[in-house]
């Protein structure tokens, strides 16, 4: 026997249940961001990020982009530089720190990120969220995310789907950055993620 949306509801409501109730996971609209420049530098692990003041994304862009660069330089510069000192004898120090610099910017983790700028975000009306989907197959998986807040036990549901074609061992990295209406004081946010193959 089929019941259709208003006699469920009716159902429901004649048994105690409020309205509330009903619903208890609506889909929130939600805006991808891109987040190209903190992506570049730290892609791939485990990422759970919920943002939701200036001062955060600060922290955020420190720690998933400037740090992560820094501690590669500090690691490789004295190579890099006996390098371009070798291949490039009796040059003036300040050439040599910019040759070293041309080769620092020529390759990943900073090739690209000298221009990069990050997105200006209203954390008055916004909520950050980000979580890593790292997947598999013969090709890029294809990605849907959904939001949804659950009134009930007072949570947002960040849930990222991902298609895998095939069973071939590449393995596929993406950050998923999404903004959503500012989340309320007492939610939290539970991550979730779901692999199918194709």
């Amino acid at each position: 026997m089929r019941y259709s949306l208003l006699s469920t509801a009716f159902l429901l409501v004649s048994f105690g249940c409020t309205q509330d109730a009903l619903i208890l996971t609506p889909v929130i609209s939600h805006t991808e961001v891109f987040m190209e420049c903190i992506d570049m530098v730290s892609r791939g692990g485990t990422m759970q990020a919920v943002i939701n003041t200036e001062a955060e994304y600060d922290s955020l862009i420190s720690a998933r982009f400037r740090e992560p660069l820094q501690d590669y330089w500090n690691a490789n510069y004295d190579s890099v530089l006996a390098y371009v000192r070798a291949n490039n004898p009796g040059l003036s120090d300040s050439v040599y720190a910019l040759l070293v610099r041309q080769i620092f910017y020529s390759f990943l983790p900073f090739r690209g990120t000298d221009t990069c700028s990050q997105p200006t975000i209203d954390f008055t009306s916004y909520t950050l969220l980000g979580q890593d989907a790292n997947g598999g197959g013969c090709k890029r998986p294809d990605y849907q995310v959904t939001v949804f807040r659950d009134n009930v036990l007072s949570q947002i549901i960040f849930k990222v789907r991902l298609v895998e074609h095939g069973s071939c061992e590449m393995g596929f990295d993406r950050n998923e950055w999404v903004l959503v209406p500012k989340i309320p004081e007492g939610f939290r946010v539970v991550f979730q993620e779901e692999k199918i193959k194709l």
